[in-house]
């Protein structure tokens, strides 16, 4: 039996997007903090958005549209309802945020892909 993976602590890798500038924002350290970066905005300087505290956001929403989640805890549970729930999450500063939210017709086609 092989060990567990290690558990990714950026909850929304891959589906964050800069609402600005339309690129994907990447998981990244700044300062011993944990943020997500867009390299696309500020002529590649990247803009940063705090980890935590957009991933606290995220869900929260989720939470409130699927109130059963709330016992999850785990980060790899998290993951795995994050990811069957939302499709994107756009943020720009200071945090106004849009998520897309997957629907059952968008869940079964991406089983099936």
């Amino acid at each position: 039996m092989s060990p567990l993976a290690p558990v990714d602590p950026y909850l929304v890798r891959d589906v964050l997007w800069c609402r600005d500038c339309r690129e994907s924002m990447a998981p990244a350290e700044w300062r011993r903090t944990r943020v997500y970066r867009c390299e696309g905005c500020d002529g590649g300087a990247g803009r940063r958005v705090d980890a935590q505290l957009v991933e606290s956001e995220v869900w929260d929403r989720l939470v409130g549209r699927y109130p059963g989640l709330r016992a999850v805890t785990g980060q790899r549970d998290r993951h795995r309802n994050l990811r069957r729930h939302v499709i994107r999450v756009e943020v720009a500063r200071p945090y106004p945020m849009r998520v897309s939210w997957s629907t059952p017709a968008a869940r079964a086609l991406t089983a099936v892909s």
